[in-house]
This record gives C-alpha cells, structure tokens and sequence, in this order.
C-alpha cells in the first residue's frame, strides 16, 4: 500500500510540474534571449534533409553551439514543417525535459539507497525550484543536457555496476557537454560520482572512474573525429564560440551562483545550505551514505570547477543557468537531511518536517507568480503591431542589454500600454550582465511602455 501512496504522489507531482509548464509555455516569452537561434539551426536542418542537402545539414551542425540540441530538436522541427512554424511545439518538447529530469533525481536517490519518502522528496524539492522551472519556456539546451547529465549519473552509480555501465555512463555524460558546452563541469563530475557513489574496495572505484572518463574520452573522440574527416571545424568552433563568451564578470563567478540562486529560490536555498551543514556537521555518521557522498561530491566539484575556472582563472564567466548544476546535489542532500528527520522518534520533530515541507510549497507557489505572469516584447508587437512599422512610441520593448537607452520623451504623449520588463524579474540578470550592470538596471525604470502622440489642435 505504501508504495502505491509512494507511486501516486511522484505522479502527481509530475503531473503538475507538467501543467505548470504547459501553463508557462503558452504564456509566450520564446526567441527572447538571443541563445535562442540555435532552434533555427534545426529548422534549416529539416529543409535541408528535405532538399537531400547534407552539405547544407553539416554546415549547420558544424557551427559552434549545442550541436546535439540542434539534433534532438529536428522532432519538433519536423512536426513543424507538417503543421506550420509555431513556437509553442519546441516550447513544450523542451519543457518535458525538465519534468524528466526531476523524475530521474529521485530515481538516482533510490538506486543510492534512499527510502520511499526520501526519493520522493528529491522529487518534490527540484520540483518546486524555480530556477529549474522558468528556464522551460524558452528553446534552449539546458534541460536536454542536465538530462543526459542524470541519465549519465543514474547508469553510474549503480550498486555492483559493471565496468561496462560505467563505460556507458561516460558515453552519456559526454552528451550532456555536445548538447550544451556550458554543462561540461556536469559531463566532467560523472566519473567522480560513479568512483564515490560505492567506494569500497577503493581500487574497483577509482577503475569505475576511470572507466567512466574513458567513455566521455570516446563520445567526444568520435564526434570531434568524425567532423575532421570530414572536413569541419567543430575545435575551431568551439575555441572561437569561447572567446566570444566574455559577457559579465570574472570575479564574482565564486559567489554568483548563491547570489543568483537567492533571488530564485528564497526559502529554498536557506533550507538546501542548512542540509549541507548539517551533513558537513555529521560528516563521519554521513559518510557511508551513497546520497550524501554522491550530493556533497557534486556540489563541491562544481562549485569549485565554476569558481576555479572564472575568479582564478578568468577563462569563463559564471552564469545562472550554470548556476542550476549545483540545484540536483542541493536537493539530494536536503532530501537526506529531511528524510532522516522523518524517520525520528519525537513527533515534534516530524511536525516540523511536514511544516517545512507546506512552507517550501507555498514559498515554490510564491516564486512561480512572476514567470507566469510575465510579458515579453513579442507579446507587445502581436499585439500592436511591428514596432518599426508603427506611428506609436516604443520604449523599452526590446532585449535591453548591456544597459538600457536613456529615452526622452516629448511631453505631448499619452500611455497606451505598460508592462513589467522581463528584466525585472531579477534571476533573468545573472545571463551576462554586471554587477555595475544589474544595479541600473534595477535603479531605472525600464518598464515595458508604448505611447503615442496627442493629436494637435
């Protein structure tokens, strides 16, 4: 019976976070962010396949970008050339890889040993993320690769995995890096967390790891070899596309992703950072425990990897959208934390996991309102026409970066429509823009206006 109970809440679970996205895609905001285009890529690929030009398909997969999201994405692009172009089709075919990903978290914490309440916990709480929800309404890559990532960890970790899962898991983690090359700190921690999840006897772990990085070693040879045979600069590609990469600030890239996190998350992030103290307070009790292994393993080597890499390094700029690769192990551990408090024998202490599991609910209810209610400068254009066609004052209505324009208006104006700006919605200004940067942005009023001229006398 428990199990049923178990099964039917992790549907119901999904069954929301796939009606919420559903509710949020047809909300509109798709081709906002100029990452965006690689979508096109897929459509000129399909006209291309119907031409019979496979000149023209590797000309388009050749170019730098998330070439297996341009793959995977020739499915909506197909049923698009059948039906119509319509952004809602690509929309929900990416959305659902969020709703997958937060089945396979849960999955992954019950092959580490978790219990019924805990998977499902793992579940409910990246389920009620919004930093792993808003990101569903636009077509971008990083769902599909934080899918093959988890695909990758679940193959892995394994008990008595085969050096041959572990092989596989490596085939898959390399993927996640070709669908999108910003999650190759993702692709990069797989064979550590297939090394850690059953460290004992040390030797097989550390031959799983290495059997593991072996694999994304061959996913990557092929692809890459395959491309030079035949003529390509996908290297090249991919040198050129990380130079261009400079948007934002290397010295923040170490405290950026909980800067980024808070304005997304709130109450959640203070109950993810208190379960990581308290596994780290029990470190020696917490130690034989796969989840934690696995989650605190996770956490720290991409964190490390995206600090080293910028405020070190300065070679990349942290994002929030890099930021999410830390989101899965937060929520393996806060699940861990609140699962063993479940199991006490004081209910006071039950009765405070149930309480803070309703205040995470009504906290992920509170932080969904504003991506759900947002509007989008296409929006504005469908609904008052082209702007460089229109007589009437636009202001604002459009991707404002890096700073918005100092706009004068003239006095005989009169409003005709207002609206918040994307950009208001604070977790949207950790894509490129600098601390200088998100202050003005946040210290001007850059709502979303058009006006139009009083008629003269």
């Amino acid at each position: 019976m428990r199990a049923w109970i178990g099964h039917g809440l992790l549907l119901l679970v999904l069954l929301v976070s796939v009606l919420l996205r559903v509710d949020l895609v047809r909300s509109g905001g798709q081709s906002y962010w100029p990452d965006e285009i690689a979508y096109d890529d897929a459509r000129a690929i399909v006209a291309a396949l119907a031409k019979a030009d496979y000149a023209s398909v590797f000309v388009q997969l050749d170019r730098y970008g998330p070439m297996l999201f341009k793959v995977v994405a020739v499915v909506p692009a197909t049923i698009e050339a059948y039906t119509g172009e319509n952004p809602l089709v690509p929309a929900v075919f990416f959305a659902m890889f969020s709703v997958c990903n937060i089945a396979l978290a849960g999955r992954i914490a019950t092959r580490l040993g978790a219990g019924e309440v805990e998977a499902l916990l793992v579940s409910m709480l990246l389920a009620m993320s919004s930093s792993w929800f808003y990101f569903a309404r636009h077509l971008l890559p990083y769902d599909l690769a934080m899918t093959f990532a988890l695909v990758a960890v679940y193959i892995g970790v394994r008990p008595g995995a085969s050096l041959r899962r572990s092989f596989a898991s490596g085939l898959v983690a390399a993927c996640a890096f070709f669908a999108y090359n910003g999650y190759w700190t993702m692709s990069a921690v797989v064979p550590l967390l297939t090394a850690v999840a059953w460290p004992r006897p040390w030797r097989q772990a550390l031959l799983r790891g290495m059997v593991s990085a072996a694999g994304i070693v061959t996913t990557a040879g092929v692809i890459i070899g395959s491309d030079v045979m035949l003529g390509g600069h996908l290297i090249g590609s991919y040198r050129t596309f990380g130079a261009m990469v400079s948007q934002g600030e290397y010295q923040e890239g170490w405290r950026l992703p909980f800067e980024y996190l808070w304005h997304a998350e709130h109450g959640l992030l203070i109950v993810w950072l208190a379960s990581v103290g308290w596994c780290l307070a029990t470190v020696r009790y917490w130690s034989a425990s796969p989840r934690v292994r696995v989650g605190l393993t996770g956490l720290l080597a991409v964190w490390a990897a995206l600090a080293v890499t910028s405020t070190a390094m300065h070679v990349f700029v942290v994002y929030g959208r890099l930021a999410r690769q830390l989101v899965p192990f937060f929520c393996l551990l806060a699940a861990c934390m609140l699962g063993h408090l479940w199991t006490s024998q004081r209910r006071v202490v039950r009765a405070l996991v149930a309480a803070t599991v309703v205040v995470l609910t009504a906290q992920a209810v509170a932080n969904f309102q504003q991506p759900m209610k947002q509007t989008f400068p296409d929006d504005l254009e469908r609904k008052y026409g082209p702007s460089h066609q229109s007589a009437l004052i636009w202001v604002n209505v459009e991707h404002i970066y890096p700073e918005p324009r100092k706009v004068v208006l003239p006095s005989d104006v009169v409003l005709i429509h207002q609206a918040p700006h994307p950009l208001e919605f604070l977790p949207y200004q950790y894509e490129g823009y600098t601390p200088a940067q998100r202050r003005l942005l946040r210290s001007t009023d850059i709502r979303m206006r058009i006006l139009a001229r009083l008629p003269t006398q």
